[in-house]
């Protein structure tokens, strides 16, 4: 590894996250305060005031396209001021929180209960101070990363948790099906009407509340039992149903659950990839001590899934035939959901959101071939919408892969109004196609689309060990980084990355395990090697920000397929900075070579030489920096000794005339 030999003042920390995991908080201060300084932290933590966004002074979301952003999962960072101990080790711009409300009953941050914050997350030195609630903490740990300069995101699920706290609040915002007694099959229309099970529902929860009375036991007017669902207001409803003490609530719920499955009704599942319906009942299986039903999907996609623990809302009135009619929206419902992630953007000041599973086209009527391109129709769009009222630079990032499911999936992102969508390059392995992306990424798709596709590292679902094999080299997974960093497009990196081992063993190596409740704590990686290689690219890309983020990149014509190059030139198109890597497997091509360099940047000032000075490399070999210099009469530039998975940074110096 070389690096040039300039000193800055770094807007981070480069020390393996795992130790700063393990700060006291008084030892996190302190870091703090090489950072940010004193009155910026002194602000960050009167939690009465938001302390203003890094991007607070824009006008629209097209930040975001250029943002590097970095998943968090705060099981991984253990409490809320974790993350804030986590994001001092890095110096990307963007941080995106993975879901912060309470879990369901087996801990998946993915399957909401209820929208209390996570208590789960505490951090017990905070609650010394006087930050006592989860409320207080987030509030504290979003206002210290933006004295940091990072934005922030929190995740937005398109569903619940099975028989969650929210599916008793509002029986009638998500489907239900009715089985027979023997719970061998389901009912269809004209015997039930799926847009109407909803009140069957709310009377066998009004006749639990007539036998069982509020959380307290005490005994209910039956004036509030024959109202509960018309002038009862939600948050009096929960307090009826499940109370404050955390004991009783998981009580009460399962109660309910057995309740509504005595009467023979079942919510259905979240599925994943359309097209998927109608959603049918198959049968009632036995895990120990617990019955639970089992769907199947008769119009189904071969990338579909059927995620049983999760709930989806109801965004749409349901046809005889199980399918969603997206001409009549459930406006409750949309209402619900818009005005309760409005509210809680606004509280917390978030800078964007994630929308979780955005992929799924749910709009789309899959009893035929017609095609939704009504935006109106769309609740990841109006929600953006709503919060955009008050915060214009708000942004979105759609967990969606913009490929052909049931319908384009292009025309599918820009519908739901996402400025980015995370893509499916970290399931890429580098090769040429991999390459050829990143050209598109540069060329085709500022030009043509209004969203941006983010260069994903690798994300919390990827990290799997399946996926071993594309994370196939440290070379490879510094690649990846680099690419990253030093294009100026958004990317995004899953927590752990800086020190992932390229096999671990243990299941606790995983991030994605720990969307779920583990028994052990996650266990970082310690691969020294590659957290080494990548600290050095983040040294320098804090270097280089200002360039990257502002100026222009050309993307380079290279001799082979496997290698690739890029410049960054200014306003007048003055180069600056120069990028390459190599893929090539043959170990005799060990250079790159981009033809044509002079008149691709458009260079027309008067010069006489242009230097390339070597700035940055990742190769093990101790190789003397390079110097390069060329004429304006060359048309074409070697670079040497860079091989297969390794790249090289030059900084480039014009010598007038």
């Amino acid at each position: 590894m070389s690096t040039s030999e300039t000193t800055i003042k770094l807007s981070f920390i480069p020390i393996p996250p795992e130790q700063s995991i393990k700060w006291t908080y008084q030892e996190s201060l302190c870091h703090l305060n090489q950072l940010v300084d004193s009155d910026n932290i002194n602000k960050a933590f009167d939690i009465n005031k938001c302390y203003k966004s890094p991007v607070a002074d824009k006008n629209n979301s097209a930040w975001f396209k250029k943002a590097k952003i970095i998943g968090i999962n705060p099981r991984i960072c253990k409490t809320y001021w974790g993350i804030v101990k986590y994001a001092m080790t890095f110096p990307e711009d963007s941080i995106h929180i993975m879901p912060l409300f309470e879990s369901g009953n087996d801990g998946a941050i993915y399957a909401q209960s209820s929208w209390e914050l996570n208590e789960e997350f505490l951090d017990f030195d905070l609650i010394k101070l006087g930050y006592n609630t989860a409320e207080k903490q987030l509030k504290l740990a979003i206002n210290v990363l933006h004295s940091m300069n990072k934005c922030v995101g929190f995740d937005v699920l398109p569903h619940v948790d099975n028989f969650s706290e929210l599916v008793f609040l509002n029986p009638s915002f998500f489907e239900w099906v009715k089985l027979n007694e023997s719970k061998t099959q389901q009912f269809f229309p004209p015997q039930i009407d799926y847009n109407l099970l909803y009140l069957e529902i709310e009377q066998v929860i009004c006749d639990f509340l007539r036998n069982n009375g509020d959380s307290e036991n005490k005994k209910l007017d039956e004036k509030i039992i024959n109202n509960f669902y018309k002038f009862i207001k939600e948050e009096d409803r929960r307090q009826i149903l499940f109370g404050q003490d955390i004991e009783i609530r998981k009580k009460r719920r399962n109660q309910l659950i057995n309740a509504i499955r005595q009467n023979c009704f079942e919510s259905i599942p979240v599925t994943e990839h359309s097209p998927s319906r109608p959603i049918l009942f198959d049968k009632i299986k036995q895990n120990g001590e617990t019955n639970y039903a089992v769907f199947k999907v008769e119009n189904i996609s071969p990338f579909a899934k059927i995620l049983g623990g999760l709930t989806p809302y109801k965004w749409y009135s349901i046809d005889k035939n199980g399918f969603p009619e997206v001409e009549k929206l459930e406006q409750n419902v949309w209402q619900y959901f818009i005005q309760k992630h409005t509210e809680f953007q606004k509280k917390f000041n978030f800078d964007f959101f994630r929308a979780d599973m955005a992929h799924n086209q749910i709009s789309h009527s899959h009893s035929n071939e017609d095609k939704n391109y009504d935006y109106n129709c769309e609740f990841w769009a109006k929600l953006k919408e709503s919060i955009k009222k008050t915060t214009p630079y708000f942004a979105t990032l759609a967990e969606a892969f913009y490929n052909n499911y049931y319908i384009d999936g292009f025309k599918d992102m820009i519908n739901k109004d996402f400025d980015v969508v995370l893509g499916d390059l970290n399931f890429k392995k580098l090769n040429e196609e991999y390459l050829y992306i990143l050209d598109d990424y540069i060329n085709v798709f500022p030009a043509n689309f209004r969203f941006s596709p983010c260069n994903t590292i690798i994300t919390n679902d990827a990290d799997r060990k399946e996926n071993n094999d594309i994370f196939q080299s440290d070379f490879a997974n510094e690649i990846r980084m680099f690419t990253a960093l030093f294009m100026n497009t958004s990317s995004y990196m899953g927590i752990g990355f800086e020190t992932r081992e390229q096999n671990p063993i243990e299941s606790r190596q995983y991030t994605s395990n720990y969307t779920n409740h583990q028994q052990f704590e996650y266990k970082w990686g310690e691969n020294k090697e590659l957290f080494t290689t990548l600290s050095n690219l983040r040294i320098l890309y804090d270097y280089l920000k200002p360039v990257i983020k502002n100026e222009k990149l050309i993307w380079l014509k290279t001799r082979t397929n496997k290698t690739a190059a890029w410049i960054f030139v200014d306003k007048n198109n003055c180069p600056l900075f120069l990028f390459a890597l190599n893929l090539e497997i043959n170990s005799k091509k060990n250079k790159v070579v981009i033809d044509k360099l002079i008149e691709k940047i458009c260079y027309k000032h008067n010069f006489k030489k242009l230097i390339f000075n070597e700035l940055l490399s990742n190769s093990r070999d101790e190789k003397p920096t390079q110097e390069i210099i060329i004429n304006k009469h060359m048309q074409t530039l070697t670079l040497k000794d860079i091989n297969l998975g390794e790249f090289k940074v030059f900084s480039i110096t014009n010598l007038t005339e």
